[in-house]
Protein backbone atom coordinates (compact mmCIF):
# COMPACT_ATOMS: atom_id res chain seq x y z
CA UNK A 1 0.00 0.00 0.00
CA UNK A 2 2.48 2.68 0.89
CA UNK A 3 4.00 1.84 -2.48
CA UNK A 4 1.44 2.91 -4.46
CA UNK A 5 0.85 5.87 -2.12
CA UNK A 6 4.39 6.75 -3.04
CA UNK A 7 3.82 6.43 -6.88
CA UNK A 8 0.64 9.06 -6.00
CA UNK A 9 2.68 11.79 -4.44
CA UNK A 10 5.24 11.13 -7.20
CA UNK A 11 2.75 11.93 -9.85
CA UNK A 12 0.77 14.73 -8.08
CA UNK A 13 4.53 16.41 -7.61
CA UNK A 14 4.97 16.19 -11.42
CA UNK A 15 1.52 17.17 -12.57
CA UNK A 16 2.25 20.16 -10.44
CA UNK A 17 5.05 20.94 -11.62
CA UNK A 18 3.98 20.41 -15.50
CA UNK A 19 0.37 22.87 -14.47
CA UNK A 20 2.86 25.45 -12.66
CA UNK A 21 5.67 25.72 -15.71
CA UNK A 22 2.25 25.56 -18.14
CA UNK A 23 0.87 28.76 -16.39
CA UNK A 24 3.86 30.39 -16.20
CA UNK A 25 4.03 30.00 -19.91
CA UNK A 26 0.77 31.10 -20.92
CA UNK A 27 1.40 33.87 -18.19
CA UNK A 28 4.76 35.44 -20.16
CA UNK A 29 2.83 34.48 -23.44
CA UNK A 30 -0.07 36.92 -23.12
CA UNK A 31 2.43 39.27 -20.99
CA UNK A 32 4.41 39.68 -24.51
CA UNK A 33 1.56 39.77 -27.05
CA UNK A 34 -0.30 42.53 -24.91
CA UNK A 35 3.04 44.79 -24.43
CA UNK A 36 3.57 43.97 -28.32
CA UNK A 37 -0.14 45.05 -29.32
CA UNK A 38 0.38 48.47 -27.51
CA UNK A 39 3.48 49.17 -29.38
CA UNK A 40 2.84 47.24 -33.04
CA UNK A 41 4.12 49.36 -36.31
CA UNK A 42 2.47 49.56 -39.30
CA UNK A 43 3.96 48.74 -42.36
CA UNK A 44 2.97 51.33 -45.40
CA UNK A 45 3.19 50.35 -48.92
CA UNK A 46 2.38 52.29 -51.69
CA UNK A 47 3.52 53.90 -55.15
CA UNK A 48 4.64 56.97 -56.27
CA UNK A 49 3.86 57.95 -59.98
CA UNK A 50 3.33 60.51 -62.23
CA UNK A 51 0.51 62.47 -63.82
CA UNK A 52 0.85 59.58 -66.71
CA UNK A 53 0.64 56.89 -63.90
CA UNK A 54 4.62 55.89 -64.61
CA UNK A 55 6.35 54.66 -61.34
CA UNK A 56 8.80 57.58 -59.74
CA UNK A 57 12.24 55.71 -59.10
CA UNK A 58 14.40 57.07 -56.11
CA UNK A 59 11.99 59.29 -54.59
CA UNK A 60 12.44 59.31 -51.23
CA UNK A 61 9.41 58.83 -49.06
CA UNK A 62 10.44 60.05 -45.23
CA UNK A 63 8.04 59.86 -41.73
CA UNK A 64 7.58 63.29 -40.76
CA UNK A 65 9.42 64.06 -37.20
CA UNK A 66 11.60 60.84 -37.15
CA UNK A 67 14.91 59.60 -38.83
CA UNK A 68 12.77 56.75 -40.58
CA UNK A 69 13.03 57.36 -44.58
CA UNK A 70 13.20 54.99 -47.45
CA UNK A 71 13.47 54.80 -51.50
CA UNK A 72 11.09 54.02 -54.51
CA UNK A 73 12.29 51.31 -56.55
CA UNK A 74 12.21 51.43 -59.74
CA UNK A 75 9.12 50.83 -60.48
CA UNK A 76 8.49 53.45 -57.77
CA UNK A 77 7.08 51.66 -55.22
CA UNK A 78 7.94 51.91 -51.46
CA UNK A 79 7.22 50.09 -48.25
CA UNK A 80 8.15 51.59 -44.64
CA UNK A 81 7.45 50.94 -40.78
CA UNK A 82 5.71 53.48 -38.79
CA UNK A 83 5.53 53.12 -34.86
CA UNK A 84 1.19 53.58 -34.99
CA UNK A 85 -1.02 54.70 -37.57
CA UNK A 86 -0.50 57.36 -37.47
CA UNK A 87 1.73 60.05 -38.85
CA UNK A 88 2.48 62.28 -42.22
CA UNK A 89 4.93 61.09 -45.03
CA UNK A 90 6.85 63.42 -47.07
CA UNK A 91 8.06 62.77 -50.39
CA UNK A 92 11.07 64.24 -51.94
CA UNK A 93 11.06 64.02 -55.44
CA UNK A 94 14.27 64.41 -56.80
CA UNK A 95 14.43 68.31 -58.45
CA UNK A 96 11.05 69.27 -57.40
CA UNK A 97 9.74 70.98 -54.22
CA UNK A 98 9.30 68.15 -50.91
CA UNK A 99 5.10 67.17 -50.66
CA UNK A 100 3.58 65.74 -47.93
CA UNK A 101 0.84 63.61 -47.90
CA UNK A 102 -1.64 62.60 -44.45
Amino acid sequence: MSFNLKKIISWRKIMKRACSQLMLLVFFTSIALSSNASGMSVIVTGKVTDENGQGLPGVVVKLKGTSTVTTTNVQGTFSITTPDNTGTLVLLIPATVARSIL
